[in-house]
């Protein structure tokens, strides 16, 4: 059956097909062993028994981590907000997403848009100034409150200072973006993120590390 996967991917690449997440997890799993094959089941396995610190990526979690870890006298603290726009039909058919498997991608983006909650009343935010409020609305928009990179709300991302803002995803700050083709997009969350964001935000990354301040 990968074997017929992996025919049908080469002939989808040699047709102009762009790559993306399926046709690159069939490319890696039809040439995986038996044996290679079993050890992923085992190990995926392992990951489904085992689901207790997903209770610490919960906001009531994250709550208990703020009071019992409070910052410390000497250590700089810095943020990078990201996020992405709420879900819509409109934009997944901008998106030409409707007939792809892209589709599926941009559904599972929608389902953890909801899940994590960006406009709850019971989430608690750190307080913002009025300079992080400006620097948030100018890259994200005026309705940034209701943004989210999938797994967190944009507005609950802000501590210390914040260092940098970019319309991104989850994934996309870890590299899994779609611009250049190279890079294999998880999410189809419509960031628009590519490689020159990706090389703008790891600099401020390293700018804070090292003691430079933002400009």
């Amino acid at each position: 059956m990968l074997q017929a996967l992996y025919r049908l991917t080469r002939l989808g690449s040699s047709m102009g097909v762009p790559p993306n997440l399926f046709t690159e997890i069939t490319r890696l799993l039809a040439v995986l062993s038996e044996d290679e094959r079993a050890a992923l089941n085992q190990y995926f396995g392992k990951i489904g028994e085992h689901q207790e610190l997903i209770q610490d990526l919960t906001p009531a979690g994250v709550e208990a981590f703020n009071r019992d870890t409070p910052d410390q006298e000497g250590v700089r603290y810095a943020s990078i907000v990201t996020g992405a726009p709420p879900p819509t039909l409109l934009r997944r058919m901008s998106l030409r997403l409707l007939l792809s498997p892209d589709s599926f991608l941009y559904g599972i983006f929608s389902s953890l848009y909801v899940l994590s909650a960006p406009l709850s009343t019971t989430l608690e935010i750190p307080e913002r100034t009025e300079e992080q409020n400006q620097l948030l609305q100018e890259v994200l928009g005026k309705t940034f409150e209701a943004w989210s990179d999938g797994i967190v709300p944009s507005r609950s991302q802000v501590w210390g200072q914040l260092i940098h803002a970019v319309p991104a995803d989850h994934l996309d700050v870890m590299g899994h973006f779609d611009q250049p083709e190279q890079y294999i997009s998880w999410l189809k969350s419509g960031s628009s993120f590519q490689e020159s964001h990706f090389h703008a935000l790891w600099e401020r990354v390293l700018d804070f590390t090292v003691g430079e301040t933002a400009p």
